[in-house]
């Protein structure tokens, strides 16, 4: 099944993302019991990011998502990346999550990305979403309005962007409606262990923090 399908026959999908082992030499199977234990929660698909390593980083993710969906018999959605990721690393993973990649790639962004992977067949494609708009783009309303070439490019269903206000992702699900876009738009959420983590990953992805979340942060560390 694909995992666009699960929204039109349930309310709410349930996932979690696991990261592949980032220690250097750290086997892909050291991550196993861990999913097995994460498949008592009844998780409707898994997600594993695209792993460390420079040339090796897909082939990490595509063995993990092999597991899951092999060994687990759980649906698994693998992630790419256009960032730090040649034509030649992105058709070795795709061969390796299907054997018969029938053509070359070339891509600039993200929806290049998706119409290529959605253009060898057999795959099912989620892409990325920004509840307060992607670092680069101008505006919320232009990021918006960008979604339309992933939505043309074959994207099936969209993921957000970690985000701590849940206006935000109301006021993006409502600006994604009336542009036109009726893809499932599934919230991403971060549990938080560290006070560095958030930090860390704030500055990354340019997520704003409500008042009283900074007030609890700094109350508690």
């Amino acid at each position: 099944m694909f995992i666009h399908e699960m929204f039109q026959q349930k309310p709410c999908v349930f996932s979690v993302e696991v990261f592949p082992p980032k220690k250097a030499g750290a086997a892909e199977e050291t991550l196993y019991p861990v999913l097995r234990e994460l498949c008592t929660l009844g998780p409707d698909y898994i997600s594993v990011t695209y792993g460390a390593g420079g040339g090796t980083a897909g082939q990490s993710t595509a063995k993990i998502a092999s597991y899951i969906k092999n060994g687990l018999h759980v649906e698994a959605l693998a992630h790419l990346t256009c960032v730090n990721s040649t034509r030649v690393q992105v058709e070795e993973t795709l061969t390796r999550l299907r054997e018969d990649l029938p053509r070359r790639m070339d891509f600039l962004h993200a929806s290049d990305l998706a119409k290529a992977i959605a253009q060898t067949g057999g795959f099912g494609v989620a892409g990325a979403c920004y509840p307060e708009g992607h670092v680069e783009s101008p505006s919320l309303k232009a990021d918006v309005e960008s979604l339309r070439y992933k939505a043309e490019a074959g994207v099936s269903h969209l993921i957000t962007q970690l985000f701590f206000d849940n206006v935000s992702y109301y006021r993006f699900l409502n600006m994604a409606r009336k542009a036109g876009i009726s893809l499932p738009v599934q919230a991403g959420i971060m549990p938080i262990v560290s006070k560095r983590q958030i930090e860390r990953t704030v500055a990354l992805s340019s997520a704003s923090l409500p008042p009283q979340f900074t007030k609890m942060i700094s109350r508690y560390d």
